[in-house]
């Protein structure tokens, strides 16, 4: 049997958790849980399950999410480690399933979205769209018309600067083969 008793120690900001301490009839040993805090003790377990089992009882996902988090800045200030997402997990606030399947998401008619999260979406897609081909304007490559004019411009190039390449020693490479001529294509 282990008999605990909570020690406050003064602080600036008024009396604070100082930790458990005791003495362990099994092993007949003083406890003093400020040098060993690290380990999860079989009270601050039974603590936290009922601390877990008060919150699942919320109804309000907002208020029980605030409340949990108020907790875990509580065991912070204690120096009782608990892992968050694991405990936001038993909460019932981790991962929420009220995210959409992508089957969901291909299956949504947007030229008749059927109300608000789905137009949403429909206008979030839209967008993603655009984006996607602007990108593709500036990932797309262009080759010259003309490869040897081209080489020959950067042969040039390379004769005329001191440092190939550069902006500007491709840029005039670039005015050259232009004045001899060349053209760019799309490559694929």
């Amino acid at each position: 049997m282990i008999l605990l008793t909570n020690i406050l120690k003064e602080t600036k900001n008024g009396p604070a958790y100082k930790g458990p301490i005791g003495y362990d009839d099994a092993t007949d040993s003083y406890i003093d849980d400020n040098e060993s805090m690290n380990e999860e003790q079989p009270h601050q377990k039974e603590m936290i399950d009922g601390i877990v089992e008060m919150l699942v009882q919320v109804k309000d996902i907002d208020n029980r999410k605030q409340m949990a988090l108020d907790r875990l800045r509580d065991f912070k200030k204690e120096g009782i480690e608990v892992n968050a997402d694991e405990f936001m997990e038993r909460c019932g606030l981790g991962e929420m399933n009220e995210k959409w399947s992508a089957k969901y998401k291909k299956s949504i008619n947007c030229s008749n979205p059927k109300g608000f999260s789905q137009k949403a979406h429909c206008q979030g897609r839209k967008k993603h769209e655009v984006i996607e081909e602007a990108m593709q304007l500036f990932l797309e490559k262009n080759c010259p018309t003309d490869p040897e004019k081209w080489s020959a411009s950067k042969a040039a190039a390379k004769r005329k600067f001191d440092v190939y390449p550069s902006a500007y020693a491709n840029g005039w490479a670039a005015k050259n083969y232009k004045s001899k001529g060349g053209g760019w294509k799309t490559c694929k």
